[in-house]
């Protein structure tokens, strides 16, 4: 059931990505099961694995393989200006906070990373099977892990081609 849901939500981020217009030919671009494992055998407990990216035409679709181990989790929260991202939860159960706005923002100076706390923030419980949309401008965070392992597709839209097209990890060239 997994692998269906797994390649219906692949299917789905892909077509929303491809004009009617586009040619037969043009190939698909997914992240399957296999290659999922893969990365996780790979990179145990390792966040935000760049698995493959891809120019779907008038927009560059990034796919990631995120793991998180049981607990507490530390951590600003995350935003993205332009870019809608989509979790496809795959294993295990966790507490996100989303909103709209942070509180004593502090932006830091080694990277691109603004710390605070997500003013009003609404806290979301998600677990295998669950899809989770961050739209542009929504800052969100992991406040825990409540199973063993927690593992997600972060599928990253970007409409205005600020990212790159083309990668595959090396674990996938094999």
């Amino acid at each position: 059931m997994q692998n269906i849901i797994l390649g219906a939500l692949t299917v789905l981020a892909m077509a929303s990505a491809v004009q009617a217009q586009t040619p037969a030919a043009t190939p698909v671009v997914g992240l399957t099961a296999l290659e999922m494992d893969a990365i996780v055998k790979a990179y145990p407990a390792r966040r935000s694995t760049r698995a493959k990216s891809f120019d779907a035409d008038k927009q560059i679709v990034e796919l990631y393989v995120d793991q998180l181990v049981s607990g507490p989790q530390s951590g600003a929260p995350a935003v993205h200006q332009g870019l809608t991202e989509l979790y496809y939860i795959v294993e295990g159960a966790a507490i996100m906070v989303t909103g709209r706005k942070l509180i004593m923002p502090e932006p830091q100076t080694t990277s691109s990373a603004v710390v605070g706390q997500i003013e009003d923030g609404v806290a979301r419980r998600v677990s295998a099977g669950d899809v989770v949309v961050n739209t542009p401008g929504t800052f969100h965070q992991w406040k825990t892990v409540e199973s063993s392992t927690f593992v997600y597709i972060g599928i990253h839209v970007d409409p205005e081609k600020k990212t790159t097209a083309g990668y595959v990890d090396p674990v996938l060239k094999k």
